[in-house]
């Protein structure tokens, strides 16, 4: 998988997970300027509750989502956008101390842990690896939204004006599946 241009992870067939690439912090390995080599990234994985081998491991810009062996599904990575889907973003643009929204993505300011979203899960998509929305099926067949919603992506009737998504492109973020 590889998430944006940050990080790349590979499944073993003994089932680790390998990480490395500029930002693979993201996927619970080292930047690239402290350890330019893959590192195991299983057990930051295992912690959250991930089950191996995984049925689907899925990146985006700047997250990872792995569909476990046993049908959960799993998110981790950096959360500006609410697109982990564990129903926070973080940092918030409601609660963040400065104006403007000044948060940085250094030194892990936005990047939480792996975590389980609630469910059984049957598939995970993203249009490709630089979005910051992502679409999963439950295991009946119903089809859920999360992440970014500028330009109406998610597909699930909240929208605004142009002039407003231009100056609050994350109000209507939706950080859990809908």
């Amino acid at each position: 998988a590889m998430v944006g241009h940050n990080a790349f992870v590979v499944e073993t067939t003994a089932n680790q997970l390998w990480a490395w690439g500029y930002l693979a912090n993201y996927v619970g390995g080292n930047p690239a300027w402290k350890n330019p080599n893959p590192v195991n990234v299983t057990s930051v994985w295992t912690a959250a509750g991930a089950v191996f081998p995984s049925k689907k491991l899925l990146g985006n810009y700047n997250t990872l989502h792995i569909i476990d062996a046993n049908d959960h599904l799993f998110g981790g990575g950096c959360n500006v956008q609410g697109n982990v889907g564990n129903r926070e973003q973080y940092p918030s643009w409601r609660t963040y101390p400065l104006t403007p929204y000044q948060w940085s993505m250094a030194n892990n300011q936005t990047v939480i842990a792996p975590v389980r979203i609630p469910g059984k899960w049957k598939d995970i998509i993203s249009n490709n690896t630089v979005t910051f929305y992502l679409y999963g099926q439950d295991m009946g067949g119903n089809w859920y939204s999360w992440g970014r919603n500028k330009s109406r992506v998610l597909g699930n009737g909240l929208s605004m004006t142009s002039n407003d998504e231009g100056a609050r492109s994350e109000y209507y973020n939706i950080p859990a599946p809908r």
